[in-house]
């Protein structure tokens, strides 16, 4: 099999079926050069005794941007999630992963979770990647979410400010680390 094109089969579920039923597709064993697109369900960060995610927030505008350090079994590293306020609902647009060992990033993560690896022969560190797609790509990459109001109502200087204090944030993380 050609893994420069991966096919993944469909199964569409009949009415009132359990969809637990429905086998997932078998994903080809790839080098960690091939980009894939998968969807996953969303891994919590670093819980509370009550379950409840730790992570700071950081407002910008009509943003936020909640920031961490997960850790996954033998992964994990910073997370940047980028949300908004649709209605009366916190919206999660997207997440970077800029994890030590699969570094990824998502749109739209609790819908369409649209998840791209980073090719880390090219991007050794992807949390300077990470800020540098926010500060230069980030309403292309709301639209591409599935947001385009949102995009449209970007406030570059509101989000650079944003982003400003999530980089100190991780600064600070990686200095408590380091001591």
């Amino acid at each position: 099999m050609d893994q420069s094109s991966v096919v993944l089969s469909q199964r569409v579920a009949e009415p009132n079926s359990d969809i637990s039923q429905i086998p997932k597709p078998a994903l080809p064993k790839t080098s960690h050069r091939l980009c894939l697109v998968m969807v996953r369900p969303y891994v919590p960060v670093r819980t509370t005794g009550t379950g409840e995610d730790v992570m700071e927030r950081i407002e910008a505008d009509n943003l936020a941007f909640l920031v961490a350090t997960r850790d996954i079994g033998n992964d994990g590293g910073p997370s940047i999630e980028v949300h908004t306020q649709v209605g009366d609902k916190d919206v999660q647009l997207l997440r970077f992963d800029c994890f030590r060992v699969r570094p990824h990033y998502h749109y739209d993560p609790n819908s369409m979770d649209e998840e791209h690896n980073l090719d880390t022969i090219l991007i050794e560190d992807s949390l300077p990647w990470a800020l540098t797609q926010l500060r230069q790509r980030l309403p292309q990459m709301v639209t591409h979410a599935g947001y385009p109001g949102v995009a449209g109502a970007i406030r570059i200087t509101s989000v650079a400010t944003g982003l400003d204090e999530v980089e100190a944030f991780f600064q600070k993380e990686s200095a408590a680390q380091s001591a």
